[in-house]
């Protein structure tokens, strides 16, 4: 049995023997752990790991440096002992030391501050060839906290609770561990580091030496959770043979580490995590106590309680036996089968690997009596890649590859280089010659160099004590500068306020001069007006003259009215005479008192009085004719002037009684008017200018006031008191007053400086806290001056003990910061580098509260500047989301359309009628646009909820988007495959219907044959057929080869509308067949027939001779003859 140890702590042992002055060979000694035994007991590797206790003496501070001092050890031994034993650092090297019969030894590292928290000395302990480290041991660390503290300020801790877990340090030594390739080891971590080990980390790890914690109730073995976690994982517990891990001892009973208790421990991490967890980690001379397995010599005896307890090689046969496939399968778990099968794998293979659960590797039953077996329970893991049959996409494979095998090539020779680089140094190392006087020359330079670091030191403190100095007489000189910047810039702004008052007193004293030419201008202005107001009075005036020359005209039109009534009654009695109505000619004129009418009596008084009257009315006709005249144009100007008055009297709001008299020009009313309007334009902007002179005088009134104001508030007095009101006073009793004053300021100064010399020695005694800082200044309600000797001394001791306990408080308050922030530090949330280094910030000025605060108050405002960014983030996804969404719809409306197309050249006849052979039925998109846009968009998110979980988890988000975001799988998500009807024709002999693709299954061989032949060549042609390609040649051809098609389509009702199909699609046919007949042969334009000839020379071989039946002979130059073997096979 070889035997694979993960854990010995033999090198640790072997340098304190060394320090002691013992001699102690790795070879023979009276350790547990020596070559000899190892050969004994078979081993085929152990691991030698180095250990450190921090609380050791011997480390002197420097783990490193110590953790050197045994890598030395190690090597040194395997140099001595080359013959039995090399060191390995990968398993092909462990394979070749088997082949060649030597063992092998991997060095390790146990306690992670071996690193001292730095990721480069971890790759320095790496490129000297350590592959596996723990991350604590019994100690809290830099890394994590351990299952339980055996020493230091938490001796006998349990750090059980979840806020234990590894440290920002931590987790990224866990990270540089796990890119190197070193393994992890969780023995000695919490179950939370472990935890914290299993979210972080990809790659299996181990427990070098840890039990079941249900069989041992201590801290340092592993509960079920992690046990199964670790064997999901692919990782490894190694059993540790200390008694204290195996059993939970009762009082008085001996305390012996058993054979059988180890292989209980066994049987039970098998049921929990799997055989292939199972492991050895002795942790020979790591550990006390009666040993029944006390050396690698004893390993016989550990076999043999394994073999009792079913861990037999017949058992393992038998496991075999029972499943042939075993030696060819991988064993996997559920879950890991389940993980397998939810994944779509890069890894291709050319032939099915079988796959065996490993919960059921035992309880698989074979009948082997019988040569035909029956499986169950067995899976095959089947991955075709189709890129290698197309030419161009292999080739492209293959590039691919040859890129990735350089790549590798080169990180090959990069480590081999750094292999050659870390030999060569160890060599340099090894042969150099360490000597006592070499020893003590470097010590003795040590010293000195100790002490110029000192005096240095001490140089560096004097300068920063002088650069303190300085720096606060710097602080006073600035702060007198500030105080004289101040000054001078209030003298510049009097001296500009100044300056400002003089020129705008300037432009006051000009406003005032155009202020008084503009009332004197205004004082012409109505002078004028005046003068007008009297030619307007003067035009009234002659108004009322015209009315009153009106009047007269109207009255003299009444007289001529009368007169022309009794001129009328003359017409009156012409009239009557020429009738000849008069009563006699000799009658004398009587005159009718009642009408008026003058009655002529005879003729010839008639004739004297009508010649009479012709000659008086002859005048008084044309006299009247031009008083009607004269009256209708005085009437019209009558009408006209008395419409202009009204339009002036409601124009200037006149009453009649204020015109009347006037007498009316029209030309002067024009003139005037314009002289108004003139004016009336001059006072307006006469008015505009005196309201912005007003304006300014408003302005310059309020600066002279902002002026007197500011003079009164720096120099406490306001103008000079008039010269008459000025006060004489009397300059001797002022004078005398004066010295009075001043002796009495004497006095009270001796007295001052009295008070002040008790002030400076009480301020000697408390020298020692000058260095304080006076930040804000502080009032004391005690009067100093009113208090004694005593008192001064009790009130400063008072205040001693205030500031005593203050100083405790403050550190208490630091203490609980610190822990504050290391416990934040450490919680899960706060793990990611934008929280992990403001973090880190905070705890290093943890001393100044301030500090912290500000580092705080920077933390939050960088945190809202970056929620600003994430909002526009944010936005420019939704962005980006919703172009990414209306680019899949456009795809998928693409693929509707086309699948509309396949179908579309599939007309043919049947019995002198037309059919569609293929109808590919589709919903309307545009009737279910709005329902596809919305199915698309969940689908989006549902993509990205589930990429952002796996991206999260550093699980490959990139295969699971590749593997939803398939042609498929978006139309059957947006339209549904189920909402695609496809409708074919089934032919019979005597008829053709339409039916379902449902329905085809039910047809005969025939009829299903021809059905598959219509959906392909459909397909055939939709491929061939690019519409968006103008150059394509639309008639070009297809070739189908095909295998014995006739063997289920012979009938001549199916033969003809497959053959009128492959002609409508223009596709040719090359058909093998072993059936003949004119039915078929009437189809094709080439027949050639394959006969088996049988060879005269060489018995049980047939060549095959070729024979062109029908079609054009095409001439072969070449023929190549085929060796076919016919034998009989057995199943």
């Amino acid at each position: 049995m070889k035997v694979a140890d993960m854990h010995c702590d033999t090198i640790l042992a072997i340098l304190r023997g060394k320090e002691q002055g013992k001699e102690i060979s790795l070879r023979k000694n009276n350790l547990n752990v020596d070559l000899e035994r190892m050969k004994k007991g078979d081993y085929l590797i152990q691991n030698f790991a180095i250990f450190l206790d921090l609380e050791d003496p011997m480390l002197a501070g420097s783990p490193f440096r110590y953790a050197m001092k045994m890598a030395d050890v190690f090597y040194r031994e395997m140099e001595k002992n080359k013959d039995w034993i090399r060191p390995v650092t990968k398993y092909e090297e462990i394979e070749e030391n088997r082949k060649n019969g030597k063992m092998s030894a991997l060095l390790t590292l146990e306690e992670g501050e071996i690193c001292e928290g730095d990721p480069s000395l971890l790759r320095d302990f790496y490129r000297m060839g350590a592959r596996m480290m723990t991350l604590t041991w019994n100690y809290p660390n830099q890394l994590g906290y351990p299952a339980k503290a055996t020493g230091g300020e938490f001796a006998g801790k349990v750090f059980s609770e979840a806020v234990y877990g590894l440290t920002a340090r931590g987790i990224e030594l866990l990270e540089e561990m796990e890119n190197l390739g070193m393994i992890i080891d969780v023995a000695h971590l919490n179950d939370a580091g472990i935890r914290d080990v299993l979210k972080f980390t990809k790659k299996p790890f181990v427990a070098s030496h840890s039990n079941a914690r249900h069989l041992c109730s201590h801290p340092r073995n592993l509960n079920d959770e992690l046990l199964k976690a670790i064997g999901e994982r692919g990782g490894v517990i190694g059993l540790n043979y200390y008694a204290y891990f195996l059993r939970d001892w009762k009082d008085g009973e001996t305390v012996v580490s058993r054979a059988e208790d180890i292989v209980a421990h066994a049987k039970y991490i098998r049921d929990m995590a799997g055989i292939e967890a199972l492991g050895l980690g002795s942790d020979f001379d790591g550990m006390n106590g009666e040993l029944e397995i006390a050396s690698p010599a004893d390993m016989t005896k550990l076999e043999d309680v394994f073999k009792k307890n079913g861990f037999t090689e017949k058992k393992n046969k038998e496991i075999v036996s029972q499943n042939p496939f075993l030696p060819y399968a991988l064993i996997l778990t559920r879950q890991e089968l389940k993980k397998l099968s939810e994944r779509n794998g890069e890894t291709y293979t050319s032939f099915p690997i079988p796959i065996i659960e490993r919960e059921n590797l035992e309880s698989i039953k074979l009948d082997r009596t019988q040569s035909f077996v029956k499986m169950q329970d067995i899976h095959f893991y089947i991955l075709f890649n189709e890129n290698l049959l197309d030419e161009e996409k292999m080739e492209i494979m293959i590039e691919q590859k040859q890129k990735d095998i350089a790549d590798i090539r080169e990180t090959m020779q990069i480590c081999k280089n750094e292999y050659e680089d870390y030999f060569h140094r160890f060599d340099v190392i090894k042969r150099q010659a360490v000597t006592k006087e070499n020893w003590d020359k470097i010590q003795k330079k040590l010293q000195k160099l100790e002490k110029e670091k000192e005096d240095i030191f001490q140089n560096i403190q004097q300068a920063r004590d002088t650069k303190q100095s300085l720096k606060k007489n710097f602080e006073i000189l600035q702060k007198t500068l500030r105080e004289l910047e101040k000054k001078i810039e209030s003298q510049a702004a009097r001296q500009r306020a100044f300056k400002e008052l003089r020129t705008a007193y300037a432009e006051y004293e000009e406003n005032n001069k155009k202020l008084q030419e503009y009332e004197r201008e205004e004082e012409r202005l109505e002078n004028r007006q005046h003068l007008t107001e009297e030619k307007i009075s003067q035009l009234e005036e002659n108004y009322r003259e015209l009315s009153g020359q009106e009047n007269s005209l109207f009255r003299e039109e009444e007289s001529i009215q009368n007169a022309c009534q009794k001129f009328a009654a003359y017409k009156e009695i012409n009239r009557n005479v020429k009738a000849g109505k008069l009563l006699g000619v000799d009658s004398t004129l009587r005159t009718d008192n009642n009408s008026g009418v003058k009655i002529i009596p005879s003729e010839a008084e008639v004739l004297k009085l009508e010649a009479r009257y012709e000659a008086v009315t002859a005048d008084i006709s044309q006299e009247l004719k031009e008083l009607e005249l004269e009256e209708e144009k005085a009437l019209t100007r009558y009408h006209k002037s008395f419409g202009e008055l009204r339009e002036l009297c409601q124009k200037y709001n006149l009453k009649n009684s204020e015109w009347q008299n006037i007498i009316y020009d029209k030309r002067e009313q024009l003139y005037q008017e314009a002289e108004l309007e003139d004016y009336d334009k001059k006072i307006e902007r006469k008015a505009n200018l005196l309201n912005e002179e007003d304006k300014k005088i408003g302005i310059l009134n309020s600066q002279l006031e902002g002026i007197l104001k500011q003079i009164v508030s720096e120099c406490g007095k306001g103008n000079p008191l008039e010269e008459e009101k000025i006060s004489q006073k009397d300059l001797e009793s002022a004078k005398n007053q004066t010295k009075y004053q001043l002796s009495e300021l004497e006095r009270k100064i001796a007295f001052s400086e009295k008070a002040i010399q008790k002030y400076r020695e009480n301020l000697t005694a408390l020298s020692e806290y000058n260095n304080f800082s006076a930040d804000e200044e502080i009032h004391f309600e005690q009067d100093f001056k009113k208090m004694s000797e005593k008192e001064l001394r009790d009130f400063k001791g008072m205040l001693i003990r205030d500031y005593n306990d203050i100083i405790r408080c403050v550190q208490k308050c630091r203490e609980t910061l610190a822990q504050t922030l290391n416990k934040i530090a450490r919680q899960e949330a706060f793990q990611d580098a934008s929280y992990k280094t403001p973090l880190e910030n905070m705890l290093k000025v943890c001393d100044d509260a301030a500090k912290v605060l500000r580092q705080l108050n920077i933390t939050l405002e960088s945190y809202d500047s970056l929620m600003k960014q994430l909002e526009v983030d944010i936005s420019l996804v939704e962005t980006e989301k919703k172009n990414v969404t209306e680019l899949l719809e456009d795809y998928v409306q693409n693929i509707h359309k086309n699948l509309e197309k396949i179908g579309r050249n599939s007309t043919i006849k049947i019995r002198e009628k037309s059919i569609k052979m293929l109808k590919v039925i589709l919903p309307v998109w545009e009737d279910n646009e709005k329902l596809y846009s919305l199915r698309l968009s969940d689908f989006v998110d549902e993509i990205t909820e589930e990429g952002i979980r796996l991206f999260e988890n550093n699980e490959n988000a990139q295969e699971y988007i590749g593997r939803k975001v398939t042609s498929k799988n978006l139309y059957d998500t947006v339209v549904g495959t189920g909402n695609v009807q496809i409708q074919l024709y089934k032919i019979e002999e005597q008829r053709e219907q339409q039916i379902s693709w449902n329905q085809v299954a039910k047809n005969s061989g025939g009829e299903g044959f021809l059905s598959a032949f219509v959906i392909l060549s459909s397909l055939l042609d939709y491929m061939r057929k690019d519409d968006s390609d103008i150059f394509m040649d639309k008639n070009e051809g297809k070739v189908l080869l095909m295998d014995n098609p006739f063997a289920q389509t012979n009938a001549e009702h199916l033969l003809k509308p497959l053959m009128n199909l492959a002609d409508k699609t223009n596709t040719q046919l090359i058909c093998l067949t072993g059936l003949g007949g004119e039915s078929i042969y009437n189809r094709f334009d080439n027949i050639y027939v394959l006969n088996l000839i049988e060879a005269h020379l060489r018995n049980g071989i047939q060549y095959l001779r070729p024979e062109h039946k029908k079609g054009e002979e095409v001439k072969v130059e070449t023929i190549l003859p085929t060796h076919i073997e016919v034998e009989e096979m057995l199943f």
